[in-house]
């Protein structure tokens, strides 16, 4: 039985402005665990996950799901 992906959205009001919500809820339609952050002091790099104690700077659900299935891999998506 595998685990549950657990990722962080960041709710601040940057992130929000920039898909934050519209990506939680894209990652939740995909069956992960979504819990909201708050504010994460990366506002250059909005919207922000944090999975897996890494952070996904300017998350989409593209990339979220790539990080999500390779858990043991330290990673650096390209922007």
């Amino acid at each position: 039985m595998s685990k549950q992906v657990v990722v962080g959205v960041c709710h601040g009001p940057r992130c929000r402005d920039y898909g934050g919500l519209t990506l939680a809820a894209q990652l939740k339609c995909q069956g992960m665990a979504v819990e909201t952050l708050g504010c994460q002091s990366l506002c250059t790099y909005s919207p922000i996950v944090r999975l897996h104690d890494r952070i996904i700077h300017r998350a989409t659900l593209e990339r979220t799901e790539t990080a999500a299935d390779a858990p043991g891999r330290r990673y650096c998506l390209p922007d």
